[in-house]
């Protein structure tokens, strides 16, 4: 009896000790962060633009998680390219000088540097997609803005481009962090809509139609006369 007294009390200090497997940022001794790597959209960008990053973080070798919000991003060359740790932006570089900056992400004393470079191609193009879309009204749309550079790079830029409507009467298009180029149909009617680059426009036909029918109901259901 005693023996398997003393056992059930180990266990259950192991089981106290052990945490929420689901939560990768309880520290624990069992699983403990090991190794951190950074990954990125585009390991290369354009001035001005921007790319999100991610961290992945390897838990003694047993399972893998994504701790991007987690970590402490930090530039070693924020002359060259800056990165957040705000809320709804967090990983996210922006170039802001042609180079190279050393982007780090660290936590519980664990770090992995990531080289992110910043060319100096200039904007030859500016595309929007959808291409003259017809909405009903009552749904949104989302829009991007794709960019081709004068070194040949395709980027898409949605993230760093102002959006506007020509009338927000008929719809809107917003610059919110977490919605950005997400248009929502007012009324009926067109408006343009429109991706500013560093001074460059791209504009396309947004049409807002008449509102469609999507369900309808019967009620009462299954009555009994």
């Amino acid at each position: 009896m005693k023996y398997y007294l003393v056992a059930i009390l180990f266990g259950l200090l192991g089981l106290s000790g052990c945490g929420d497997a689901s939560d990768p940022t309880r520290p624990n001794s069992f699983t403990p962060l090991t190794s951190i790597e950074i990954s990125a959209e585009n390991p290369q960008i354009a001035n001005l633009t921007s790319t999100q990053l991610r961290a992945i973080g390897n838990f003694s070798g047993l399972f893998t998680r994504d701790i991007t919000a987690d970590v402490i991003w930090a530039s070693a060359d924020s002359a060259v390219a800056t990165v957040s740790n705000d809320a709804g932006t967090i990983g996210r570089a922006t170039g802001v000088f042609p180079g190279s900056a050393a982007i780090s992400a660290a936590l519980d004393g664990i770090q992995d540097d990531f080289t992110l470079t910043v060319s100096s191609a200039t904007l030859s193009s500016l595309a929007i997609l959808p291409l003259t879309p017809t909405i009903p009204k009552g749904l949104t749309a989302q829009f991007e803005a794709i960019a081709t550079f004068s070194d040949a790079t395709i980027q898409d830029i949605s993230f760093d481009v102002v959006w506007s409507s020509s009338d927000p009467l008929a719809a809107t298009i917003s610059n919110a962090v977490g919605s950005k180029g997400l248009a929502s149909t007012v009324a009926v009617g067109s408006t343009t809509i429109t991706a500013t680059f560093d001074g460059t426009p791209a504009s396309t036909l947004m049409t807002v139609s008449a509102a469609i029918l999507e369900s309808m109901t019967l009620s009462p259901l299954t009555p009994s006369i």
